[in-house]
């Protein structure tokens, strides 16, 4: 899982403010206000830090309800101190966006971390899983030899199609 940067953070933020230009449903006055906005905050702030400590819990904790509330009761309710230059009504438009594009950012970040992990089966391991699988065929081949019905005629060819 990568790091929270202020990189990091200028890239949600610009994706953000991507979204918001985008979208016609805003107010155009605050929609141009946003277009001109560059979005600077430096690593050591105290504001960074909490947003990193928001973040880091989110990808710990995993739990949206408690980020959300979190992220909007420290960043949105001050917003004008996290996007310094904008008004308050298009700070908060874009704070509450920003806490969107966190989550997405999460989400794909464990999404690329769990697609990463793959894992390699030694010949033994292999061997044994031949070894189960073919008992279990077998064994079900026999329950069906028992039964004279055609689901089990159905499922028998299937088992020896697959046996061969």
């Amino acid at each position: 899982m990568a790091t929270f940067t202020t990189s990091t953070l200028a890239e949600i933020v610009n994706s953000a403010v991507e979204k918001i230009k985008v979208r016609k449903v805003f107010n155009a006055s605050i929609r141009n206000e946003i277009t001109g906005f560059r979005f600077e905050l430096e690593e050591g702030s105290q504001e960074f830090s909490l947003l990193k400590t928001i973040y880091e819990s989110l990808v710990k904790k995993g739990d949206a309800e408690k980020f959300y509330s979190n992220f909007y009761g420290n960043v949105a309710a001050n917003a004008t101190r996290y996007f310094k230059g904008l008004t308050r009504n298009a700070a908060t438009l874009l704070a509450t966006k920003v806490a969107d594009s966190m989550m997405l950012f999460c989400k794909q970040e464990k999404q690329t971390a769990t697609n990463s992990v793959t894992a390699e089966l030694t010949d033994k391991q292999k061997v044994g899983l031949q070894y189960i699988g073919g008992y279990v065929l077998q064994n079900l081949f026999k329950k069906h030899c028992r039964v004279n019905s055609d689901e089990s005629q159905q499922a028998m060819a299937i088992l020896k199609a697959g046996k061969l």
